[in-house]
């Protein structure tokens, strides 16, 4: 669970600054302007390029951990689509930096789109969640942990973090019956209710 979700942040986040990456590579060969965003980060940090690239990753990794431990589940739908979603506030970020520091230029902003699209599109598909064949173990507060073997929830501030994981034989990894939402608020409990600290009728 916790440790896989640290792998998911890696596996996603190198392969999606891959895929940016790639596309900042061809982007004169596609009509767009250079935009070597590692060499940008060497600068600022006044080091090597390769140290650029390996902070370019960094950050890639960083956000892809992000995503995966808090925006992944409050985002509405497909993997791919919410892997897309997500780019757009790293997106927003990186044109607010341009514009404050170099004006504004619409090929960078389209160049920038795109490439900040195919971070997320990557991202979202390769933390995919798995479909479950099997008997799996899934935790009910609402962090989202799943294991292939009984155990108890080790993800941190989870509201039920240390509890026993609750068995499921769902196929479609939606745990329906399993996993539910409060009867008031809508949402997972993750133990910080707007109305109660904790909802019994989820666990």
């Amino acid at each position: 669970m916790f440790r896989r979700k640290i792998y998911l942040s890696f596996k996603g986040g190198i392969l999606g600054t891959i895929a940016i990456s790639l596309l900042i590579l061809i982007a004169p060969v596609l009509g767009l302007p250079r935009m070597p965003v590692w060499e940008t980060l060497a600068e600022i940090f006044k080091t090597s390029i390769f140290s650029g690239w390996v902070i370019h990753f960094a950050v890639g990794i960083f956000l892809a951990g992000l995503y995966i431990f808090w925006f992944k589940k409050r985002l509405l739908g497909r993997d791919a689509v919410r892997g897309m979603l997500f780019s757009l506030l790293p997106f927003i970020l990186a044109q607010i930096a341009s514009v404050l520091g170099q004006g504004f230029s619409f090929l960078l902003f389209l160049g920038s789109l795109i490439g900040h699209l195919a971070y997320g599109l990557v991202l979202g598909i390769s933390t995919k969640e798995k479909i479950f064949a099997k008997t799996h173990y899934v935790c009910t507060g609402g962090c989202g942990g799943v294991s292939d073997k009984p155990g108890v929830c080790q993800t941190p501030h989870c509201a039920k973090f240390g509890h026993s994981l609750t068995p499921c034989n769902c196929v479609d990894g939606r745990h329906s019956g399993i996993v539910k939402a409060c009867e008031k608020c809508g949402k997972l409990c993750e133990g910080n209710c707007d109305i109660e600290v904790y909802k019994p009728e989820l666990k």
